[in-house]
């Protein structure tokens, strides 16, 4: 661990969690070092039956993405989930526009591309707000968050109303407002997605060229993941 800084951004940890680090990491085996780099769906409703298959396995995730339940079902099973393992887990919800997307019954809020209409950040950072006050009620500590493609190929099935815009100023400005605001109120995000795969259409053959999106697409990533 000494080539990596873990006081430094994007960790900011103090001496005493450093240290924690540090004494969990040298005493685990290979395979539970393998299990923390791994995040896997949480597709099954009988968790305490899915922790057993696991343990079973020896496997020991670093994180879970929490699917379609309701909120008081997701937030019993995170707490089943982090009681399961010696690690504290990740536990992940694709919070762009709150818990929508994946928990039933949930509060809803302006998708991304209705918050860029405005034009105005402090919207995105209300969008951020009520998706951390969500997330949190539902255990969920991970946003794989904020979508910070460009809306540049209408026939994308991915990305459609989750961005903010087509503009690389507007979703950057945008995308950096929600980091800001998520990660002060103690919720890492992930901006997302990969750029080769999102330009895809729903064949995946008619991507516009690589020229066309690899310049603008290098702006708003390093706009947004310099927010922290």
């Amino acid at each position: 661990m000494t080539d990596i800084d873990l006081h430094a951004a994007p960790f900011h940890l103090d001496a005493a969690a450093v240290d924690w680090v540090e004494r969990t990491l040298a005493g685990m085996t290979v395979a539970q070092k393998v299990g923390q780099v791994m995040c896997v769906y949480l597709l099954r409703h009988d968790v305490p039956e899915w922790i057993d298959w696991l343990h079973e396995r020896g496997i020991e995730p670093g994180g879970v993405l929490m699917t379609m339940r309701t909120a008081d079902a997701a937030a019993r099973d995170a707490a089943l989930l982090d009681a399961a393992f010696a690690v504290p887990l990740l536990v992940a919800g694709n919070l762009e526009s709150g818990t929508v997307n994946f928990l039933a019954g949930t509060e809803a809020f302006g998708n991304p591309m209705q918050v860029g209409a405005t034009g105005d950040a402090e919207h995105a950072r209300r969008l951020a707000v009520h998706c951390a006050r969500a997330g949190l009620a539902a255990g969920v500590n991970w946003a794989f968050a904020p979508v910070v493609d460009l809306a540049i190929s209408p026939a994308n099935p991915i990305t459609n109303t989750r961005v903010f815009g087509r503009d690389p100023e507007l979703v950057g400005r945008l995308g950096s407002a929600y980091v800001r605001e998520m990660e002060a109120r103690g919720i890492p995000t992930s901006p997302k997605h990969s750029p080769a795969t999102v330009q895809t259409t729903a064949t995946s053959t008619s991507s516009p060229p690589a020229t066309t999106w690899t310049p603008p697409t290098g702006r708003r990533s390093t706009a947004t993941c310099t927010a922290r």
